[in-house]
């Protein structure tokens, strides 16, 4: 073989090589965008699904907060009517007498 037949031949294992590393890397990127494609609808669904939470979640932190104002307003009708029913003074403006003894009628 002469020199330039040997040069010839590596140049053109250099280019084989080269192009073999093209391919590879053009398969390389078409499988990263599918997994690309693929994480973003993953992604997307993800967020949906995290909106719907939050949806729910407020709206059962309303119902909780209700829940908690009805609460309050049940024991405060509590209070009130033992209140009454311990003696009407409260509820008549009325104090009990100061040395302890009940009022004649």
């Amino acid at each position: 073989m002469e020199p330039t037949d040997i040069t010839d031949q590596t140049l053109r294992e250099i280019r084989d090589g080269v192009n073999q590393t093209h391919e590879r890397l053009d398969r390389a990127r078409e499988e990263t965008n599918a997994i690309m494609e693929e994480n973003d609808e993953r992604l997307a669904r993800i967020e949906h699904r995290l909106q719907d939470a939050e949806i729910r979640l407020a709206m059962e932190l309303v119902a909780v907060a209700c829940t908690i104002r009805e609460v309050r307003d049940e024991l405060r009708e509590d209070r009130r009517m033992h209140a009454a029913i311990d003696g009407p003074e409260p509820l008549l403006g009325v104090s009990p007498p100061k040395d302890g003894k009940k009022a004649a009628h």
